[in-house]
């Protein structure tokens, strides 16, 4: 069966029948099952665990949670420390992205890192330079993974303190799409660029909007099988 393609200026839009609203594929994201929940593995050489709530571990300077009550806490101590959490998920086709909220509220020297990874491979590294002092949306290109099937996603941190401090690295708000466009926007012309918004955000930036559920393809055809 074929679809009638709108031309949105060498960008074509193909109707698209409605979908569910984007689903988060990481299981409690906030972090909010708290300590050895049953969510996350856990592992910190000194505390047990890098999850914290603002009674059981304080701010150590910083802001504590991004939202909610938990997060994950790496470092905290002038000493060497290795922290890491971790789950077991399945990113299907079209999650290109990791995205969370993360913070170095204080910092010894650059030899202390954290890294999100995927299969153990890291995709996105910080050295604690102190240039995140507060939360900061972190978004990751994971597309590589993107495939249905299962996956290990971590989050890394070795602590060397060998300036004599330490370096406090939090991550809160862990999110990834499943890639699915969520109910109520589709594709907004704009010149040449095409973007998926919502109705009232493409007007106000004076796009033109083509509709629910519609998306975005580069494809020269006026027509898509």
């Amino acid at each position: 069966m074929k679809k009638l393609g709108i031309f949105c200026a060498g960008l074509v839009l193909v109707l698209a029948a409605p979908v569910a609203m984007a689903a988060n594929i990481v299981d409690d994201p906030g972090f909010e099952a708290g300590a050895f929940g049953g969510v996350w593995t856990e592992f910190s050489a000194t505390f047990g665990t890098p999850l914290c709530d603002i009674g059981s571990c304080g701010t150590g300077g910083g802001t504590g949670p991004a939202s909610g009550d938990w997060w994950a806490w790496f470092g905290g101590i002038a000493a060497p420390e290795i922290g890491s959490v971790s789950q077991s998920l399945v990113i299907p086709v079209g999650a290109n992205t990791l995205e969370f909220q993360f913070e170095n509220s204080a910092s010894d020297t650059v030899a202390d890192f954290i890294e999100a990874r995927i299969d153990g491979i890291g995709v996105w590294t910080y050295f604690a330079d102190g240039s995140i002092p507060v939360y900061a949306l972190q978004s990751v290109d994971i597309s590589a993974f993107a495939d249905g099937a299962v996956h290990t996603l971590e989050f890394y941190s070795e602590i060397s303190a060998v300036g004599g401090g330490g370096s406090n690295f939090f991550v809160d708000d862990v999110v990834i799409d499943d890639g699915v466009i969520p109910a109520g926007r589709g594709a907004c012309c704009d010149g040449d660029a095409c973007s998926i918004e919502t109705e009232a955000d493409c007007i106000a930036a004076g796009g033109a909007y083509q509709g629910d559920n519609t998306e975005c393809f580069a494809n020269s055809g006026m027509e898509m099988d």
